[in-house]
Parts: C-alpha cells; structure tokens; sequence
C-alpha cells in the first residue's frame, strides 16, 4: 500500500486578502446621482431603490462620475483620482480607493467590468 506524502503546499492556507474581487471597474449605467441641500440621493434605477447620501458622499460620486463616466477604471486609477482631489498620503489614497470600491460594488454604484 502507498503511503501518501503531504507536500509543504498542502498545508498552506490562502491569506485573506483586503483586494476587491476584480480589478476593473465602471459605474453602474443605472445610477443616477442628484444633489439637494447637504444630501445626495443616488438612484440604483436596476434594483428599484436608492440611497441617500451626505453632501461629501455625492460630491465624491459626482467626481468619479464626472472622471470616468461610461469607461472602465482600474482600482488604481480611482487611487489616483483621489490623491489629485483630496490631501492624501500614497497610501491613505489606496485604502480609501479599496473601501470605496468594497461598498459601492455591494451598493450595486460600481460594477464588476469583468464580467
């Protein structure tokens, strides 16, 4: 009878990982974002529902929107658009970049371009 043998890859269990499931992005085409007063209200038009937002939450919205409209972006490229537009350290910047995309993926605000 073989005796089975136990490589060192057997053992090895994959570290969880922060990163976001794909690494290219767009915004939903059926969100729509209007501003009033200090809130925002995002309309998720395919999930029939929407959110509302405080006035920093839309302003942010709208900048990527206004930045990327109909095209892919990359997690990288929103890191960039954020260190252009807000004070923010290198790596402050893709922290930030990989919350925004965790929650508004969830949100159904950005969508996976991969698939």
């Amino acid at each position: 009878m073989a005796q089975e043998q136990k490589g060192i890859f057997l053992s090895i269990t994959p570290k969880k990982s922060n990163r976001t499931r794909s690494s290219l992005y767009r915004i939903s085409p059926d969100v729509a974002l209007e501003h009033f007063g200090n809130k925002g209200l995002i309309l998720l038009a395919a999930k029939d529902r929407f959110l509302i937002v405080n006035k920093p939450a839309a302003s942010l919205l709208e900048l990527i929107i206004t930045a990327f409209e109909e095209r892919i972006f990359s997690d990288a490229q929103l890191s960039a658009l954020l260190l252009k537009n807000y004070q923010l350290t290198r790596d402050r910047g893709r922290r930030e970049a990989r919350k925004i995309l965790k929650s508004w993926l969830k949100e159904g605000i950005f969508v996976d371009a991969e698939n």
